[in-house]
């Protein structure tokens, strides 16, 4: 999960329906976490999108930026 670059910590469930981002496009850096998880051998990893217009789109677009990496 993430949330659109300039937004603030958000009060759950008043938020705009795109301040939650898919990987890849909000504020945070993911390559740097993934790529440690990998060195660390982690099996699993987790995506949570919250609030998403279309949620089969947005784990699509997630999923092919973590495929990109």
């Amino acid at each position: 999960k993430d949330l659109k670059k300039g937004s603030k910590t958000p009060n759950f469930g008043r938020v705009p329906e795109d301040a939650f981002k898919e990987l890849g496009e909000g504020s945070i850096d993911m390559e740097p976490i993934i790529t440690a998880a990998g060195e660390v051998r982690v099996s699993h990893c987790h995506v949570e999108q919250d609030h998403s217009p279309d949620p089969l789109k947005s784990i699509v677009q997630s999923m092919n930026y973590l495929e990109e990496l």
